[in-house]
């Protein structure tokens, strides 16, 4: 769904209500500043995207994150699109999404988010300025 009227709080209520994201809250700085906001943080995108790789990546720069090609220690977003089941080798997620909850079960704080949720926040953030 379109969550592009919705303020940074109301997107925090909504993905906190779906339980798709871990530690989001704690975070997000709400009266950052445009570049501030996700100072720091390593999102890495997995799996096709609606949009070229390269606007979202070009989006994810906008609100201060790092963007990455690989899943590691540093990464604490994952933006996961559309899984092409051909090339997950039997899996159900990609090895970037597996990596990531593998960290995560060690205690790292990492958030795994729906294109569709990095878009919204993209929105948001936007529209909050």
């Amino acid at each position: 769904s379109e969550h592009t009227g919705n303020s940074v709080e109301e997107w925090l209520e909504v993905v906190s209500s779906r339980s798709t994201i871990s530690g989001l809250k704690k975070r997000i700085a709400v009266d950052g500043a445009e570049g501030a906001l996700f100072n720091g943080e390593t999102l890495v995108f997995t799996g096709s995207l609606r949009e070229v790789r390269a606007v979202a990546a070009e989006a994810a720069g906008l609100l201060g994150f790092n963007v990455r090609d690989t899943v590691t220690a540093d990464t604490t977003f994952l933006v996961v699109g559309t899984q092409d089941a051909d090339k997950l080798g039997g899996y159900n997620k990609s090895s970037k999404h597996r990596k990531a909850e593998s960290l995560a079960g060690k205690g790292q704080e990492i958030s795994i988010l729906t294109e569709e949720d990095f878009w919204a926040l993209v929105k948001a953030k936007r529209k909050s300025r």
